[in-house]
C-alpha cells in the first residue's frame, strides 16, 4: 500500500486510492457526484493510484473496476462519502500472483462420483481423476504453506470420506493427500431465539483452521412453529483430525412484504466439537421491503426497509446484475445503514455504463456486520464496494429478487 494511501485529505476533500494486489492502479477513471447523483467531475488516478477532490456531505464516488480472473469489469459506487474520507480500494489483480499447483488425490473409492478440493480461499470444481491442477492465489498460502481438504462424494452428493494435507509447502513438487477416511466427528448445533415467524431454517457447519472454513455441510431443519418451539437442533459431521475448530451458520427465511424475492437472516459463530449454540436473538433486523426501479439502467433505483431499528449494521450492499449469464454485468453499491432506505444510482458518463443486455436482472441487498470494521465510516474507507468474505460476516440480513 502506498505510504500516503491513508493520509487524511484536507477537511473539505475526499480521496480514493485504487490498488491491485497492493500496487497503485494508474489512470483509472473515477466519477464524483453529489448526494443527488449529479455528476460533478470525472478524474483519473495518479501515479500513486490516488485521486483527491473537494466534496460535499454524502457525496457519491464511482469506480470502473477492471476485469480480474473470473470477475468481469464492473462498476463500484460508494454512497454517503464525507469530506475528510480517505478511501482505499484494493482488488485482486490475478496477474501472475497465483501459483499453479498440482494436487494428487488417492484413487476414488468404490461408488464415488467425484471429489472436490477446498483450500479455504477457493473450492475446486468436480474432480473425477486423481489429479487436479489449480491456480492458488497468493493470499491462500501462509509463508508458503497451505492446508487443503478433499471430500469424495457418492450418489445424491452423499459424503463418502475425506482426505487432507496440513502445512503443505508450495513449490515445484505436487501436493499429495493422505488416504481417504470415513472418520468424522458428530457435531450438534443448537439454534435458539428463532424469529417467531421463521419459515425455514438451514444450518451449515464447516471445519475452521487458521481463520478459514473448509468443507461445509448444510442440513435443512423442519420448522413446525417457532412460536411454540423457538429452538432447534441439527446434527452434522466434520472431518476428524483436520481441525478442532468449527464454524457454524444458521440461516432462517422470514416473511417478506416486498412482493418479489425472499428475505433471510443469518448468524455465524465459532466453536468446537462436540457442539455449540447459535443465539439468533442477536440477529440483525430482517429486510421487509425491496422496491426496484429498472426503468433506466443508467440510473437504477432501489428502496428497502427493515423490521427493526436501522444502524446496527456496518454497511448495506446492493448488487445489481443482469445479462444472459450470471454477473455478466454488475453494478455494486454500498450505503450507510443509518440513512433512509433508498438509493438512486448517480449520473455517469456514457462510457461508464455497462452495455444493456436482453437477459434477466437480479438484485441482492445485504445488511451485515463485518468482523474487521466497526461502522460504515470504517467499512467504506477500508473495504469499499467489493464482495466481503463470508467468514468475516458475523451477522447478515439479505433479500434477493431475480428475473426482473
Amino acid at each position: 500500500v502506498p505510504a500516503d494511501a491513508t493520509v487524511p485529505p484536507p477537511p473539505e476533500t475526499a480521496s480514493l486510492t485504487v490498488l491491485a494486489d497492493g500496487f497503485p492502479v494508474v489512470g483509472q477513471a473515477v466519477a464524483f457526484a453529489d448526494r443527488e447523483g449529479h455528476l460533478v467531475a470525472l478524474e483519473r488516478t495518479g501515479n500513486d493510484g490516488r485521486i483527491e477532490r473537494r466534496v460535499a456531505e454524502n457525496a457519491m464516488i464511482t469506480l470502473v473496476v477492471p476485469a480480474s480472473g473470473d470477475a468481469p469489469e464492473h462498476l463500484a459506487t460508494w454512497a454517503g462519502v464525507q469530506p475528510g474520507d480517505a478511501l482505499v480500494f484494493d482488488y485482486p489483480a490475478n496477474t501472475g500472483a497465483a501459483q499453479r499447483v498440482r494436487f494428487e488425490l488417492p484413487p476414488l473409492p468404490m461408488g464415488a462420483r467425484y471429489a472436490s478440493v477446498d483450500l479455504g480461499c477457493l473450492v475446486s470444481g468436480r474432480i473425477t481423476s486423481t489429479v487436479w491442477e489449480g491456480e492458488v492465489p497468493e493470499g491462500c498460502a501462509r509463508d508458503g504453506k497451505l492446508d487443503a481438504l478433499a471430500t469424495v462424494y457418492g450418489s445424491r452428493r452423499s459424503t463418502l470420506g475425506y482426505a487432507f494435507v496440513l502445512d503443505a509447502t508450495l513449490g515445484p513438487d505436487p501436493v499429495r493427500f493422505g488416504a481417504w477416511s470415513g472418520d468424522a466427528a458428530e457435531v450438534e448445533i443448537a439454534v435458539e431465539g428463532l424469529p417467531f415467524d421463521a419459515r425455514s431454517l438451514f444450518v451449515t457447519v464447516a471445519a475452521r483452521k487458521n481463520g478459514s472454513s473448509f468443507g461445509g455441510a448444510t442440513t435443512f431443519v423442519p420448522l413446525e412453529s417457532a412460536v411454540t418451539a423457538p429452538s432447534r437442533r441439527a446434527m452434522l459431521r466434520v472431518p476428524a483430525g483436520f481441525s478442532n475448530e468449527i464454524a457454524a451458520r444458521a440461516t432462517a427465511e422470514v416473511p417478506y412484504l416486498g412482493g418479489i424475492g425472499r428475505a433471510f437472516v443469518e448468524l455465524t459463530d465459532f466453536g468446537a466439537p462436540p457442539g455449540m449454540t447459535i443465539g439468533m436473538e442477536d440477529r440483525l433486523p430482517s429486510l421487509q421491503r425491496l422496491v426496484v426501479d429498472l426503468t433506466s439502467l443508467e440510473r437504477p433505483s432501489v428502496g428497502w426497509s427493515f423490521d427493526g431499528d436501522r444502524g446496527q449494521e456496518d454497511a448495506v450492499q446492493i448488487d445489481l446484475e443482469w445479462g444472459e449469464s450470471q454477473a455478466e454485468r454488475l453494478w455494486r453499491f454500498i450505503a450507510d445503514p443509518r440513512q433512509a432506505g433508498r438509493l438512486r444510482a448517480p449520473i455517469l458518463p456514457d462510457d461508464f455504463i455497462p452495455s444493456p443486455s436482453s437477459g434477466d436482472h437480479q438484485v441482492t441487498i445485504s445488511a451485515f456486520d463485518h468482523a474487521d470494521f466497526a461502522g460504515y465510516a470504517a467499512f467504506r474507507a477500508g473495504h469499499g464496494p467489493k464482495s466481503p468474505r463470508s467468514s468475516k460476516l458475523s451477522r447478515r440480513s439479505y433479500s434477493r429478487a431475480a428475473g426482473l
